[in-house]
Protein backbone atom coordinates (compact mmCIF):
# COMPACT_ATOMS: atom_id res chain seq x y z
CA UNK A 1 0.00 0.00 0.00
CA UNK A 2 2.63 1.97 0.79
CA UNK A 3 4.26 1.93 -2.28
CA UNK A 4 1.34 2.59 -4.34
CA UNK A 5 0.36 6.03 -2.13
CA UNK A 6 4.30 7.19 -2.86
CA UNK A 7 4.59 6.42 -6.60
CA UNK A 8 5.51 8.44 -8.84
CA UNK A 9 5.20 7.93 -12.92
CA UNK A 10 7.61 10.62 -13.53
CA UNK A 11 9.66 13.83 -11.34
CA UNK A 12 6.76 16.26 -12.53
CA UNK A 13 4.27 14.15 -10.70
CA UNK A 14 2.89 15.58 -7.25
CA UNK A 15 5.07 14.48 -4.58
CA UNK A 16 2.53 12.54 -2.04
CA UNK A 17 4.23 12.87 1.97
CA UNK A 18 2.21 11.15 4.42
CA UNK A 19 2.74 10.97 7.86
CA UNK A 20 2.64 7.24 8.38
CA UNK A 21 1.38 5.28 11.17
CA UNK A 22 2.87 3.55 13.75
CA UNK A 23 0.05 1.43 14.80
CA UNK A 24 0.83 -2.19 15.41
CA UNK A 25 -2.46 -3.39 14.54
CA UNK A 26 -3.43 -3.77 11.31
CA UNK A 27 -6.81 -2.71 11.64
CA UNK A 28 -5.75 0.61 13.57
CA UNK A 29 -3.25 1.06 11.08
CA UNK A 30 -5.73 1.31 8.44
CA UNK A 31 -8.12 3.54 10.28
CA UNK A 32 -5.28 5.86 10.86
CA UNK A 33 -4.28 5.81 7.50
CA UNK A 34 -7.57 6.58 6.62
CA UNK A 35 -8.27 9.34 8.78
CA UNK A 36 -5.14 11.20 7.75
CA UNK A 37 -5.66 11.11 4.14
CA UNK A 38 -9.24 12.11 4.53
CA UNK A 39 -7.59 15.16 6.53
CA UNK A 40 -5.48 16.17 3.18
CA UNK A 41 -6.65 18.39 0.55
CA UNK A 42 -8.24 16.92 -2.38
CA UNK A 43 -6.09 18.28 -5.29
CA UNK A 44 -3.09 16.39 -2.95
CA UNK A 45 -4.56 13.50 -3.59
CA UNK A 46 -5.13 13.42 -7.07
CA UNK A 47 -1.91 11.22 -8.18
CA UNK A 48 -3.52 8.61 -6.05
CA UNK A 49 -7.03 8.81 -7.06
CA UNK A 50 -5.60 8.51 -11.13
CA UNK A 51 -3.00 5.25 -9.90
CA UNK A 52 -6.05 3.22 -8.18
CA UNK A 53 -8.66 3.70 -10.33
CA UNK A 54 -6.53 2.55 -13.30
CA UNK A 55 -5.34 -0.58 -10.73
CA UNK A 56 -8.86 -1.07 -10.11
CA UNK A 57 -9.82 -1.02 -14.12
CA UNK A 58 -7.63 -4.20 -14.31
CA UNK A 59 -9.10 -6.09 -11.37
CA UNK A 60 -12.73 -5.90 -12.23
CA UNK A 61 -14.95 -7.53 -15.05
CA UNK A 62 -12.75 -8.84 -18.07
CA UNK A 63 -9.67 -6.44 -16.65
CA UNK A 64 -8.11 -9.55 -14.87
CA UNK A 65 -7.54 -11.64 -18.14
CA UNK A 66 -6.48 -8.61 -20.14
CA UNK A 67 -3.64 -8.28 -17.21
CA UNK A 68 -3.10 -11.53 -16.89
CA UNK A 69 -2.76 -12.40 -20.69
CA UNK A 70 -0.08 -9.41 -20.74
CA UNK A 71 1.87 -10.96 -18.20
CA UNK A 72 2.27 -14.29 -19.43
CA UNK A 73 3.20 -13.09 -22.51
CA UNK A 74 5.79 -10.81 -21.47
CA UNK A 75 7.21 -11.92 -18.35
CA UNK A 76 9.10 -14.41 -17.65
CA UNK A 77 8.07 -17.91 -16.04
CA UNK A 78 9.63 -17.27 -12.50
CA UNK A 79 7.76 -13.56 -12.94
CA UNK A 80 4.62 -14.83 -14.09
CA UNK A 81 4.71 -17.35 -10.88
CA UNK A 82 5.35 -13.93 -8.49
CA UNK A 83 2.19 -12.43 -10.29
CA UNK A 84 0.15 -15.66 -9.98
CA UNK A 85 1.36 -15.42 -6.16
CA UNK A 86 -0.31 -12.09 -5.54
CA UNK A 87 -3.27 -12.88 -2.55
CA UNK A 88 -5.87 -11.20 -5.36
CA UNK A 89 -6.87 -9.43 -8.36
CA UNK A 90 -6.57 -6.14 -6.84
CA UNK A 91 -2.52 -6.91 -5.91
CA UNK A 92 -2.25 -8.75 -8.80
CA UNK A 93 -2.74 -5.61 -10.58
CA UNK A 94 -1.69 -3.51 -8.43
CA UNK A 95 1.79 -5.96 -8.74
CA UNK A 96 2.22 -5.25 -12.46
CA UNK A 97 1.56 -1.36 -12.10
CA UNK A 98 4.31 -1.07 -9.61
CA UNK A 99 7.05 -3.36 -11.24
CA UNK A 100 6.14 -3.42 -14.83
CA UNK A 101 4.17 -0.41 -15.68
CA UNK A 102 5.02 -0.72 -19.36
CA UNK A 103 2.94 -3.96 -19.21
CA UNK A 104 0.84 -2.78 -16.90
CA UNK A 105 0.01 -0.32 -19.95
CA UNK A 106 -0.32 -2.63 -22.74
CA UNK A 107 -2.87 -4.62 -20.65
CA UNK A 108 -5.22 -1.28 -20.49
CA UNK A 109 -4.72 -1.08 -24.17
CA UNK A 110 -5.95 -4.66 -24.39
CA UNK A 111 -8.37 -3.61 -22.51
CA UNK A 112 -10.04 -0.49 -24.12
CA UNK A 113 -9.85 -2.64 -27.46
CA UNK A 114 -11.95 -5.34 -26.22
CA UNK A 115 -14.39 -3.03 -24.87
CA UNK A 116 -14.68 -1.45 -28.45
CA UNK A 117 -15.18 -4.42 -29.84
CA UNK A 118 -17.62 -5.93 -27.46
CA UNK A 119 -19.58 -2.65 -26.43
CA UNK A 120 -19.58 -1.26 -30.03
CA UNK A 121 -17.81 2.02 -29.70
CA UNK A 122 -16.78 3.33 -32.98
CA UNK A 123 -13.37 2.13 -34.62
CA UNK A 124 -12.86 1.23 -38.29
CA UNK A 125 -12.27 -2.21 -40.04
CA UNK A 126 -10.25 -2.94 -42.64
CA UNK A 127 -10.20 -6.27 -44.88
CA UNK A 128 -7.20 -7.30 -46.63
CA UNK A 129 -7.07 -8.94 -50.22
CA UNK A 130 -4.97 -11.14 -49.82
CA UNK A 131 -3.76 -14.66 -51.65
CA UNK A 132 -3.09 -16.15 -48.34
CA UNK A 133 -4.34 -16.01 -44.55
CA UNK A 134 -0.78 -16.34 -42.99
CA UNK A 135 -0.54 -16.73 -39.08
CA UNK A 136 2.05 -13.40 -38.03
CA UNK A 137 3.32 -13.72 -35.11
CA UNK A 138 3.92 -10.99 -32.78
CA UNK A 139 7.61 -11.19 -32.97
CA UNK A 140 7.46 -11.29 -36.73
CA UNK A 141 6.74 -7.45 -36.59
CA UNK A 142 9.32 -4.83 -38.29
CA UNK A 143 8.04 -2.68 -35.48
CA UNK A 144 10.78 -0.46 -36.24
CA UNK A 145 9.74 0.22 -39.89
CA UNK A 146 6.13 0.47 -39.06
CA UNK A 147 6.89 3.56 -36.76
CA UNK A 148 9.90 5.24 -39.22
CA UNK A 149 6.47 5.06 -41.89
CA UNK A 150 3.79 6.25 -39.70
CA UNK A 151 5.88 9.00 -38.04
CA UNK A 152 6.26 10.03 -41.65
CA UNK A 153 3.01 9.71 -42.74
CA UNK A 154 1.18 11.49 -39.93
CA UNK A 155 3.73 14.19 -39.77
CA UNK A 156 4.60 13.77 -36.15
CA UNK A 157 7.36 16.16 -34.40
CA UNK A 158 8.34 12.85 -32.51
CA UNK A 159 8.74 9.07 -32.95
CA UNK A 160 5.64 6.77 -32.97
CA UNK A 161 6.27 3.85 -30.45
CA UNK A 162 5.01 0.08 -31.57
CA UNK A 163 4.01 -2.78 -28.78
CA UNK A 164 2.90 -5.93 -30.23
CA UNK A 165 1.29 -8.46 -28.30
CA UNK A 166 -0.58 -12.09 -29.65
CA UNK A 167 -4.12 -12.52 -29.03
CA UNK A 168 -4.75 -16.25 -28.40
CA UNK A 169 -8.30 -17.79 -30.01
CA UNK A 170 -11.31 -17.12 -28.14
CA UNK A 171 -14.91 -18.17 -28.15
CA UNK A 172 -15.85 -15.42 -30.15
CA UNK A 173 -12.40 -14.45 -32.14
CA UNK A 174 -10.15 -16.47 -34.08
CA UNK A 175 -6.75 -16.18 -33.12
CA UNK A 176 -5.04 -12.79 -33.93
CA UNK A 177 -2.02 -10.36 -33.17
CA UNK A 178 -2.57 -6.85 -31.62
CA UNK A 179 -0.16 -3.70 -32.35
CA UNK A 180 -0.30 -0.77 -30.12
CA UNK A 181 0.67 2.19 -31.19
CA UNK A 182 1.53 5.25 -29.41
CA UNK A 183 1.70 9.01 -30.11
CA UNK A 184 2.29 12.53 -29.56
CA UNK A 185 -0.73 14.52 -30.71
CA UNK A 186 -1.19 18.02 -31.89
CA UNK A 187 0.02 20.93 -29.80
CA UNK A 188 -1.86 22.00 -27.01
CA UNK A 189 -1.95 24.47 -24.32
CA UNK A 190 -3.54 25.61 -20.49
CA UNK A 191 -3.30 28.20 -18.88
CA UNK A 192 -1.59 27.70 -15.52
CA UNK A 193 -2.00 29.55 -12.66
CA UNK A 194 0.87 30.87 -10.48
CA UNK A 195 0.58 30.88 -6.62
CA UNK A 196 1.69 35.07 -7.31
CA UNK A 197 -1.97 35.09 -9.25
CA UNK A 198 0.15 35.29 -12.77
CA UNK A 199 -1.03 32.96 -15.56
CA UNK A 200 0.90 31.83 -17.87
CA UNK A 201 0.40 28.93 -20.48
CA UNK A 202 1.76 25.79 -20.80
CA UNK A 203 2.44 23.77 -23.93
CA UNK A 204 2.40 20.03 -24.29
CA UNK A 205 1.43 17.46 -26.64
CA UNK A 206 -1.20 14.26 -25.12
CA UNK A 207 -0.66 11.61 -25.34
CA UNK A 208 -2.69 9.31 -28.22
CA UNK A 209 -2.92 5.83 -28.99
CA UNK A 210 -4.51 3.65 -31.40
CA UNK A 211 -5.01 0.01 -31.46
CA UNK A 212 -5.06 -2.13 -34.33
CA UNK A 213 -5.95 -6.09 -34.12
CA UNK A 214 -5.21 -8.40 -37.46
CA UNK A 215 -6.83 -11.59 -37.70
CA UNK A 216 -5.73 -13.67 -40.48
CA UNK A 217 -8.39 -16.12 -40.87
CA UNK A 218 -10.97 -13.19 -41.49
CA UNK A 219 -8.15 -10.83 -43.50
CA UNK A 220 -9.55 -7.93 -41.28
CA UNK A 221 -7.80 -5.30 -39.15
CA UNK A 222 -9.75 -3.84 -36.37
CA UNK A 223 -8.62 -0.38 -35.43
CA UNK A 224 -9.49 1.62 -32.23
CA UNK A 225 -8.55 4.90 -31.81
CA UNK A 226 -9.76 8.48 -31.43
CA UNK A 227 -8.45 9.56 -34.56
CA UNK A 228 -10.07 8.81 -38.00
CA UNK A 229 -6.87 9.63 -40.17
CA UNK A 230 -4.51 8.04 -37.86
CA UNK A 231 -6.61 5.08 -37.98
CA UNK A 232 -6.43 5.34 -41.15
CA UNK A 233 -2.71 5.46 -42.36
CA UNK A 234 -2.47 2.80 -39.43
CA UNK A 235 -4.12 0.06 -41.54
CA UNK A 236 -2.49 1.29 -44.46
CA UNK A 237 1.03 1.33 -42.55
CA UNK A 238 0.26 -2.29 -41.38
CA UNK A 239 -1.26 -3.81 -44.58
CA UNK A 240 2.60 -2.70 -46.72
CA UNK A 241 5.18 -3.17 -44.26
CA UNK A 242 3.71 -6.39 -42.17
CA UNK A 243 1.00 -7.86 -44.68
CA UNK A 244 3.63 -7.23 -47.80
CA UNK A 245 0.17 -5.73 -49.37
CA UNK A 246 0.26 -3.93 -52.90
CA UNK A 247 -2.29 -1.40 -52.10
CA UNK A 248 -1.89 0.53 -55.31
CA UNK A 249 -3.40 -2.89 -56.85
CA UNK A 250 -5.62 -4.06 -54.42
CA UNK A 251 -6.46 -0.83 -51.91
CA UNK A 252 -8.17 -1.59 -48.27
CA UNK A 253 -11.67 -2.07 -47.95
CA UNK A 254 -12.45 -0.05 -45.48
CA UNK A 255 -15.71 -0.15 -43.38
CA UNK A 256 -16.45 2.46 -40.08
CA UNK A 257 -18.45 1.42 -37.45
CA UNK A 258 -20.72 3.84 -34.91
CA UNK A 259 -23.02 1.85 -32.99
CA UNK A 260 -24.09 4.84 -30.16
CA UNK A 261 -27.05 5.24 -32.22
CA UNK A 262 -28.48 2.21 -31.05
CA UNK A 263 -28.49 3.62 -27.35
CA UNK A 264 -31.64 5.61 -28.47
CA UNK A 265 -33.32 3.04 -30.70
CA UNK A 266 -33.18 -0.52 -32.39
CA UNK A 267 -34.69 0.96 -35.48
CA UNK A 268 -33.07 1.32 -38.77
CA UNK A 269 -34.07 4.23 -41.31
CA UNK A 270 -34.36 2.80 -44.90
CA UNK A 271 -31.36 4.51 -46.95
CA UNK A 272 -32.13 6.87 -49.61
CA UNK A 273 -30.05 5.09 -52.56
CA UNK A 274 -30.66 6.41 -56.01
CA UNK A 275 -30.46 3.34 -57.76
CA UNK A 276 -31.62 0.37 -55.24
CA UNK A 277 -35.21 0.25 -53.56
CA UNK A 278 -35.05 -0.87 -49.76
CA UNK A 279 -37.96 -1.98 -48.77
CA UNK A 280 -37.20 -3.16 -45.00
CA UNK A 281 -34.24 -3.05 -42.41
CA UNK A 282 -34.44 -4.65 -39.64
CA UNK A 283 -32.05 -5.32 -36.24
CA UNK A 284 -33.29 -9.11 -35.08
CA UNK A 285 -30.56 -9.46 -32.57
CA UNK A 286 -29.02 -7.77 -29.84
CA UNK A 287 -26.72 -8.57 -26.61
CA UNK A 288 -26.62 -6.09 -23.78
CA UNK A 289 -24.22 -5.50 -20.87
CA UNK A 290 -26.32 -4.58 -17.28
CA UNK A 291 -23.79 -2.82 -15.37
CA UNK A 292 -21.19 -5.30 -15.73
CA UNK A 293 -19.87 -8.01 -17.53
CA UNK A 294 -21.67 -11.06 -15.47
CA UNK A 295 -25.05 -9.78 -16.76
CA UNK A 296 -25.90 -9.62 -19.78
CA UNK A 297 -29.65 -9.14 -22.07
CA UNK A 298 -29.90 -11.10 -25.22
CA UNK A 299 -32.29 -11.20 -27.48
CA UNK A 300 -33.09 -12.63 -30.85
CA UNK A 301 -36.82 -12.29 -33.35
CA UNK A 302 -37.59 -12.95 -37.01
CA UNK A 303 -37.66 -10.75 -39.71
CA UNK A 304 -41.14 -9.93 -39.03
CA UNK A 305 -40.66 -8.91 -35.35
CA UNK A 306 -40.43 -4.94 -33.90
CA UNK A 307 -37.09 -6.09 -31.38
CA UNK A 308 -38.19 -3.02 -29.64
CA UNK A 309 -41.68 -4.35 -29.52
CA UNK A 310 -40.85 -8.17 -28.49
CA UNK A 311 -39.44 -7.98 -25.07
CA UNK A 312 -41.88 -4.97 -23.22
CA UNK A 313 -44.55 -7.02 -22.30
CA UNK A 314 -42.50 -9.97 -20.52
CA UNK A 315 -39.84 -6.52 -18.92
CA UNK A 316 -42.94 -5.57 -17.22
CA UNK A 317 -43.93 -8.41 -15.29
Amino acid sequence: MREILEYRSSDTELEIVLDWPEAEGEDDWRTILLGRLNSSKADGLRPIEDHCRRIRSLALGKGPTSLEHVVAERRSHEELELFQAQPDELCRSAWTFLRHPKDFEDAEAFHAARQYRDFGKMYDSFEVNLETAERIDAGKIDEDALASLLTAKLELPSRVTIRSLDLPATRNHPASVMVIVRHGGPLSSVLNHKDNGVRSPIYFRPPNEATLIWTPAERTMEICGPAPRVRKRLGEGFAEIVLKADLSSKPLSWRRYDLSRFRKSLTLPLPAWDDVDVFAARLIEVELRLGNWARRLALRVTIDDDIEAVPAPSLRR
